[in-house]
């Protein structure tokens, strides 16, 4: 597959150009650039609010996307404009895409730069087609055929509770929505709450038939944190009780030698480049994971997502997977 640009850069044409009105009719044409390119950086144009960006994002998608289930802290800004995380400015945060572990997520994701940060703060942005590329069949194999598991803990003072996560103080309404979403649950003492949940590693894109390499099994994996908070955290629980680990799907662990490989692919396609104040970018969700580097000084980038889309119709099962046809004939002998 011949390498597009990512992220797609289309500059404001001179003048004060409101994106909102150049974009009003963009939306066939945002989706095309978006299953060529899974990014589109807009640059230049004039700024906007909040509830401006909530418009544009109605203009060009055809649903919202309303978060359950999130694992990032988030604050409302204005409808379903959010912050893109509260996470501590300090750390990095590895590339994934938003609720792949969900039945359901977002196909469209939208990140509009009120405020570039002094220092660092990227938001660098990885194409899953080409990670899916770099891994040995014999990897991406046995997940097709084991799925992976996404263990996660709540209520035990680490991370979101369960009333934050599910939007509610009512158990039987997050038993409810976890029996609907095939997510396995425990409760555990009074106030703690274990799910499991078993998805597929390999999507295919809707419109272009490709193949990408969608999940979190690289990001939640207890592996890919910085050691100092990886040592923290183990020292004050056991692995079982972890905020959030990832495991094949029938939950035997994930080898080490495994993980450095899935680390090193995501590594190797990263692409960083600096926000701009009144920089917008698009991202194709399921083609395109995101990260965040660290940062000094004050960052504000909103997030809006959108598009809902089923995961049961995109899934590729075993026996559907040609190696060959997603790492090129090129590259394909190496493996063998």
């Amino acid at each position: 597959m011949t390498k597009n640009a990512l992220p797609l850069i289309i500059n404001a044409p001179a003048g004060n150009t409101d994106i909102r009105e150049w974009l009003k009719d963009g939306k066939a044409g945002l989706e095309r650039a978006l299953a060529e390119h899974g990014a589109v950086l807009y640059r230049g144009f004039e700024l906007i609010d909040a509830k401006e960006l909530g418009q544009l994002v109605r203009n060009l998608s055809s649903r919202e996307f309303v978060g359950t289930e999130e694992s990032s802290p988030r604050s409302q800004i204005e409808g379903n404009v959010y912050t893109s995380t509260n996470y501590r400015s300090d750390q990095e945060i590895f590339p994934h895409n938003e609720n792949s572990y969900k039945r359901s997520f977002p196909m469209k994701l939208f990140f509009y730069c009120a405020k570039p940060s002094e220092v660092g703060g990227e938001t660098p942005v990885v194409d899953c087609r080409s990670v899916l590329k770099r891994l040995a069949p014999s990897i991406t194999t046995k997940f097709l055929e084991k799925k992976w598991m996404y263990v996660r803990n709540f209520g035990n003072g680490i991370g979101i509770p369960w009333e934050e996560a599910f939007n509610t103080t009512d158990r039987s309404v997050v038993e409810q929505y976890c029996r609907d979403e095939d997510i396995q649950f425990e409760w555990i003492g009074t106030e703690s709450l274990r799910t499991r949940q078993v998805r597929e590693p390999v999507l295919r894109h809707p419109l272009t038939g490709e193949l990408s390499w969608f999940n979190h099994i690289t990001f939640f994996n207890i592996a890919t944190l910085d050691a100092r908070i990886r040592d923290s955290l183990l020292s004050i629980c056991a692995v079982e009780d972890l905020p959030h680990n990832t495991y094949y799907g029938d939950g035997t662990p994930i080898e080490a030698s495994v993980m450095e490989e899935l680390q090193r692919a995501y590594i190797s396609e990263t692409v960083v480049w600096k926000w701009e104040r009144g920089d917008l970018i698009v991202v194709d969700n399921l083609l395109t994971s995101h990260a965040r580097k660290s940062y000094e000084g004050e960052r504000s980038i909103m997030l809006a997502q959108a598009d809902p889309i089923d995961r049961a119709a995109l899934v590729v099962s075993p026996d559907e997977w040609d190696a060959s046809a997603v790492i090129g004939d090129e590259t394909i002998e190496e493996y063998l």
